[in-house]
Order: structure tokens, then C-alpha cells, then sequence
């Protein structure tokens, strides 16, 4: 059995993607001749801002992933990346299973069995024991299927969604926002911020511009920003109340992929309208 927490590599990024990206966005204009050095950066931010985002496309990533499979169930949902997976049909985990450590767990990774270390695992009721003890019923139920003679694809029915496995994801940058901004932020499974957050941070370094208005805690903070004007409505909000903050919620999170960059001040402007909107619905007996 081993046990791994979740990584990544970037294999390949177009060389020069702003170069790329200018030249390719110049011909919609026919601007070709303004094109100098250091103009991509601004020709860039300009598509950004003006949500002129087709012309990313013509710049891409690929990334090899090492993550558990309910993981690469979301990724793989993106149907404009390419993705190629390693196949627990034809993988043969017979010497050792991988696992991911999942991210409420205070577990080290370890190589096989002997090296775990339980010292953090106090007792036998503790969650983190109780799912020591799961991945290693599954890896034995699998290697006992195996010499039962069943084939991996056969075997494979007993492995739970922490097993590990490798992808590589290829997607243009207009895709990689894309996912970024739904798998990133607050709201996202937790497994997969684990790996998108410090992805994108490293997509930040490596690409100027055109990932720098993504952040991961937008929803966080627009969720503080209505909940302590929630706070100060007299009176508490009721059921429909909350139900309109949830659908505030949504539009908000739409909001922040159509304007990049302007949403914090748009935060106000919307929790003041729908709150007006509640108070009509309170004042004719509507909320809750």
C-alpha cells in the first residue's frame, strides 16, 4: 500500500503564448503593425478585460496530474481538454495500491505498509484510522481477486475513489480559465482545490497576464460581504430570503467569469438590489 498526497508537473506550455496570442488577435483588427516589444502583455490584458477570450485558445498547456479518481471524475467533465488517464483495466496493481491521502487526514505519505506512521493515528476510532483501515481492506480484496485469477479490470470493482492515478490534461489557456475559476474556488470540492490552487498559482508564475484576475476565494469573500449585510437586516432573513441569497450567490459566481477584475464592486451594487427586492417580498407577506 502506498500512500501519496496529490502533485502535478507542467510538461509543456506554447513557447512565447503572449507572442502567439497578439499575433493571432492583431489580424481581427488588422493592427499587425503596432505589434513591438512588450506590447503583448497590454494587447493581452485588453482581450481579457473586453472578455475577447477565443484568441487564448491558440496558446496551450499540458499538465500530468497524480490525484485519486473522484478527482480526475470532475476534471475529465471538461469537455474541451484532452485527457489521457491511466487505465485500471490494464494497470496491474498487484505489488501495491496507491492512495491519495485526503485532505482532512493527518497522515504522511508512505512507500508501503510498514512505513506508515500511526504515531498521529491515537486511536482506533479516530477517522483517519477508520480509513487506514478501508484502503487496506480494498488493496487486499483487490491482490485476493488477483490470485483468484480475475484480471485488473475485473479486480479494479473493489477500489475505492482515493485510489490514485496520472493524468495528463491538455486544454487551451481559454479552457484552463475556464477550470480554474469553477475548480479553484471556495465553493469547490476540496480534493480538487488541493490540486487546482497551487496549479494555478504555478500558471500564474510561468504565464504573465493571462491568468492574473483568477483568484480561489471569490466566493468566500462575496458570501462575507452579503452575510454581514444579511446581518444588519432588520428583520432576520427567512426561508425565502435565504433562498434568494443562494441564487445571489450564483448570478455572483456568473458575474465573476463574465467581468474579470470588476466584481468587487460589484458585490454592493448587487446585495443592494436583491436585498431591495427582499424587502418588497417581506413588506406583502412573501418572505418565508
Amino acid at each position: 500500500m502506498i500512500l501519496l498526497k496529490p502533485s502535478f508537473e507542467i510538461l509543456n506550455i506554447t513557447r512565447d503564448p503572449l507572442r502567439l496570442i497578439e499575433r493571432a488577435g492583431r489580424v481581427c483588427y488588422r493592427s499587425e503593425d503596432k505589434i513591438a516589444e512588450g506590447s503583448a502583455e497590454k494587447f493581452c490584458r485588453m482581450l481579457i478585460k473586453n472578455g475577447h477570450e477565443s484568441v487564448l485558445e491558440h496558446a496551450h498547456a499540458t499538465v500530468e496530474i497524480v490525484t485519486s479518481r473522484d478527482v480526475t471524475h470532475q476534471l475529465v467533465r471538461h469537455r474541451l481538454t484532452s485527457p489521457s488517464q491511466e487505465s485500471q483495466r490494464y494497470c496491474d496493481y498487484s505489488g501495491q495500491v496507491r492512495f491519495i491521502i485526503p485532505e482532512w487526514a493527518d497522515i504522511e505519505p508512505a512507500d508501503e505498509y510498514g512505513d506508515i506512521d500511526f504515531e498521529n493515528v491515537e486511536v482506533m476510532s479516530s477517522p483517519e484510522w477508520e480509513w487506514l483501515a478501508q484502503v487496506f481492506e480494498a488493496e487486499t480484496g483487490y491482490q485476493r481477486l488477483r490470485e483468484l485469477g480475475k484480471r485488473p479490470e475485473q479486480a479494479r470493482s473493489v477500489l475505492p475513489n482515493c485510489t490514485a492515478t496520472t493524468v495528463v490534461v491538455t486544454a487551451n489557456f481559454r479552457e484552463w480559465r475556464h477550470i480554474f475559476r469553477l475548480r479553484s474556488g471556495s465553493c469547490a470540492d476540496a480534493e480538487m482545490r488541493r490540486v487546482m490552487l497551487p496549479l494555478l498559482s504555478e500558471m500564474q508564475n510561468r504565464v504573465p497576464v493571462v491568468f492574473d484576475d483568477i483568484g480561489g476565494d471569490h466566493g468566500t469573500s462575496f458570501a462575507l460581504a452579503v452575510a454581514e449585510s444579511l446581518r444588519k437586516q432588520e428583520p432576520a432573513p427567512h426561508t425565502r430570503r435565504a433562498r434568494a441569497l443562494a441564487r445571489l450567490i450564483d448570478d455572483c459566481n456568473a458575474a465573476l467569469a463574465l467581468y474579470p477584475g470588476q466584481i468587487d464592486a460589484r458585490y454592493i451594487d448587487l446585495a443592494a438590489q436583491v436585498f431591495e427586492t427582499l424587502e418588497k417580498q417581506a413588506a406583502a407577506g412573501l418572505n418565508g
